[in-house]
């Protein structure tokens, strides 16, 4: 028997509808991205069964059915883009819907917050102008966003523990380190480190079973060694990938990676620039309040099993791009996670607020109609906004050369749309302030339950 879909079903359905439209419009005028060429040409290495580049294949196997579909490589890459990016939505809805419905209690209104949860996810998602552009210029970003929303539900909210579990949690692992073999690297430490950690007494929750820990460590170890293996018989070094990555690492910030003095540079470099960079792509593409908001819950609730994870499951990846200095696209694909831990007091706040007067509720629904539209506008400009506010570095001594950061940001200025982008930017902002001090006034918790 079919299941019959609800009401949330739909207002899913249509925001992914109103995302697919809005893609359809960009898709033609939205050029690939300069790294993009280096994915077609590994997959036209595949398809040959002759792989010269000697960059991971992950994404470019994802590239090749689209490819023998359309036969243009061009073409074949976009609506790749495209339909992960798509995918990306469906995906987090079903994952996220699921997770949050343990934090909330297992009756019809628990399902109910839980599914608004994965909603206002999607919802921030979908409606992101950064993601949405970027979603068409041929890059892999998607394709790991969606491997590391699936690791983290295999890993964290699965626990079944069943056989085809695991194998698919390995496949994803072995997909992931082929795609960006330092996610790969990174994503096993915090996961180990979570494993670590969660045997302590002070933790009253079930750590991931031995088994998955097991399957998560062999299956990275395994995929690690045969990429590494194959690098040294094409180029007769196996860490040629990570050695790329020191030189472009010298090239753009003149610190390489040989001595104790050029290794504490990039320390020093992530302290002044790095880490706090993370923090103004976020702000700037998220939202201050937002990001704020996130960080609050996450701390006011570390020993949380799913928050605990994701502490060092995302925050051991950002602190290594800390050091490698960040750019947006390095890091959104651990956006969905700061959406989700996000959204889950958001929905708290608007649930709870039903047994206030309908005064009060009226006008909260209104401050989260305005926080909504306005956060879709915000991001007309935001990529100039990083660039103004990156301006302050040319008076901070650092060992980088900031002038090769700023080129990253650089778009022709438009005065109209940066004044447009910061007065919505300024009303997102400040209607969410509100929400939250009007519900703390009103002494309505927007923390876990």
């Amino acid at each position: 028997m079919i299941k019959r879909i609800g009401k949330i079903d739909y207002y899913f359905l249509i925001i992914l509808s109103i995302n697919i439209i809005l893609k359809l419009i960009l898709f033609a005028s939205t050029p690939i991205f300069v790294d993009s060429y280096t994915y077609l040409l590994g997959t036209i290495d595949i398809i040959k069964l002759d792989y010269t580049i000697l960059r991971p294949p992950g994404f470019s196997i994802i590239i090749i059915p689209f490819f023998l579909m359309t036969s243009d490589i061009f073409l074949s890459i976009k609506f790749t883009s495209f339909f992960l990016g798509t995918l990306l939505i469906i995906i987090s809805y079903i994952v996220f819907t699921k997770s949050a419905k343990k934090f909330f209690s297992d009756n019809e209104k628990g399902k109910k917050k839980g599914k608004y949860v994965g909603l206002l996810t999607c919802f921030l998602i979908s409606f992101n102008l950064f993601f949405l552009v970027h979603n068409l210029k041929g890059l892999r970003e998607e394709l790991l966003s969606i491997l590391v929303i699936s690791i983290f539900y295999y890993t964290i909210v699965e626990n079944s523990g069943r056989l085809h579990h695991n194998i698919i949690l390995a496949s994803l692992f072995s997909l992931l380190t082929l795609t960006l073999l330092t996610a790969g690297l990174f994503i096993t430490i915090g996961i180990f480190v979570f494993f670590i950690l969660s045997k302590l007494k002070r933790y009253s929750f079930k750590t991931i079973s031995n088994r998955k820990i097991y399957t998560i460590i062999f299956s990275f170890l395994l995929t690690f060694l045969i990429w590494t293996f194959f690098t040294y018989l094409k180029s007769g070094n196996p860490f040629r990938n990570l050695n790329l990555q020191s030189d472009w690492f010298k090239f753009y910030y003149n610190i390489k990676f040989s001595t104790f003095e050029e290794i504490l540079k990039a320390l020093i470099n992530a302290l002044i620039f790095g880490i706090p960079s993370e923090f103004i792509y976020s702000f700037t593409l998220i939202g201050f309040i937002f990001v704020l908001l996130v960080l609050y819950i996450l701390i006011k609730n570390f020993r949380n099993k799913q928050f605990l994870f994701l502490i060092f499951f995302v925050g051991i990846n950002l602190a290594y791009l800390g050091v490698f200095i960040t750019t947006p696209r390095v890091i959104m694909y651990f956006f969905p996670f700061f959406f989700y831990v996000g959204a889950i007091p958001l929905v708290n706040i608007m649930e709870n607020l039903k047994h206030k007067e309908l005064k009060i509720r009226k006008k909260m629904k209104y401050l989260a109609i305005i926080f909504l539209f306005s956060y879709i506008l915000r991001g007309i400009e935001n990529i100039t906004i990083i660039y103004l506010i990156l301006q302050i570095y040319k008076y901070i001594p650092t060992f980088l050369n900031i002038n090769n950061v700023l080129i990253q940001f650089y778009t022709p200025f438009n005065l109209l749309r940066i004044i447009s982008s910061i007065v919505f930017l300024i009303i997102n902002e400040i209607s969410l302030l509100i929400i939250l001090l009007k519900s703390w006034h009103l002494n309505i918790s927007y923390e876990l339950n």
